[in-house]
């Protein structure tokens, strides 16, 4: 039914604003707003629609010919008059309104299913809820947090290998492989800890720890360069960060779902105390052999090297269980990724000139700083 009279506002603009309100009556083609103070004229010929305000539910009347003039209305029945029934810009804005509405609607569904379906995933497929969480974590928060996990566990520490000579060689060694990794958005920041342990491992957002005795077990760059693209693959695949995030209590879990990616930094920043003990799927171990293979590719480096040292690692630890059996237990080099990485190999021949680097020397000198 056409609507003759509705209330209504008026915003006009000037040196002091006026907003009052009234009523606005529906003349044929002529809309009239009048109260105590004024009555004032528009055409809807020359009337734009537009809606705004919270959820869109105030329509802006605004008369081109009277720019300084705005009436606004919350009764849409207003656009159902004869006056509007073919205006074009009332007709676009109630179609944009409507899918604003719907939009609404979807995000209020959406919402309710977030909070809803992930009660089933954190309890059950906590896998699932931590490769959710970490897909949609902004890599200035992912490393954030990682910048405070060093800096709480590493950061400083006496173990850290801080001998300028030492690490302007290490840094030479590995700057071809940081340059390939690089490329994408993440910044690598690999560090050396003194320890016999033959390990690395990777923190989220760029953070790599690799300890001295992964150099010393090693007999040659490619070697400890294969591990550390492996490491940086965990990294850009975003894996430490996935099993920190599912190593997190239920409640935990719902406080960053609720809360937002935002209050991830300081709702796990102390995780860091198990990344030593972290242990990666297969699927996720297979996953950085392919992509570090790839890294290698790109930076002219051989393969082999990794296959080799996983080869060795598992020899050696079959034969005496010697300090090499924790980097085994974080990333088991089963024979089926020592097999894939072969048939990798196999696939992409080709000539790699062996790495023009005195290797002996850096180890002999990180066994001095370690004696």
């Amino acid at each position: 039914m056409p609507v003759q009279k509705i209330s209504a506002g008026i915003y006009i603009d000037g040196s002091d604003p006026v907003r009052e309100s009234g009523e606005l009556t529906i003349h044929g083609r002529c809309l009239t707003f009048t109260n105590e103070n004024r009555e004032v004229s528009f055409s809807t010929s020359n009337i734009e629609v537009t809606f705004g305000g919270t959820a869109k539910r105030v329509a802006y009347l605004k008369d081109k010919m009277q720019g300084h003039m705005t009436l606004h209305v919350t009764d849409f029945d207003l656009f159902k008059h004869e006056a509007f029934k073919k205006h074009a810009s009332a007709k676009g804005a109630v179609k944009e309104r409507k899918k604003h509405h719907f939009a609404l609607i979807f995000s209020f569904v959406a919402l309710a299913l977030a909070v809803l379906v992930p009660s089933y995933f954190v309890f059950v497929e906590r896998t699932i809820v931590a490769g959710f969480i970490a897909k949609n974590v902004p890599y200035e928060t992912e490393k954030s947090l990682g910048d405070q996990i060093f800096n709480l566990q590493f950061a400083g520490g006496s173990a850290m290998v801080d001998d300028p000579e030492i690490m302007a060689e290490f840094n030479t060694l590995i700057a071809p492989l940081l340059s390939v990794a690089e490329k994408g958005e993440y910044d690598f920041q690999v560090h050396l800890m003194k320890s016999p342990e033959a390990n690395a491992f990777a923190m989220p957002g760029g953070h790599i720890v690799v300890l001295t005795g992964l150099i010393e077990k090693s007999d040659k760059p490619e070697e400890l360069l294969g591990v550390l693209a492996h490491e940086m693959a965990h990294v850009t695949q975003r894996h430490s960060l996935k099993q920190i995030i599912s190593d997190l209590s239920g409640r935990i879990l719902f406080s960053i779902l609720a809360s937002g990616m935002s209050d991830l930094v300081y709702t796990i920043g102390d995780q860091g105390r198990y990344l030593l003990a972290q242990k990666y799927s297969r699927a996720q171990e297979e996953e950085a052999d392919e992509y570090g293979f790839d890294y290698l590719l790109q930076a002219g480096i051989s393969p082999a090297g990794l296959i080799e040292f996983f080869e060795k690692l598992k020899e050696d630890d079959m034969l005496d269980g010697i300090e090499i059996a924790n980097l085994l237990s974080t990333h088991p080099a089963s024979e089926k990724r020592i097999e894939n990485l072969s048939a990798m190999m196999q696939q992409y021949k080709g000539e790699y000139a062996p790495i023009d680097f005195a290797y002996e020397d850096l180890k002999q000198k990180i066994s001095d700083l370690e004696d």
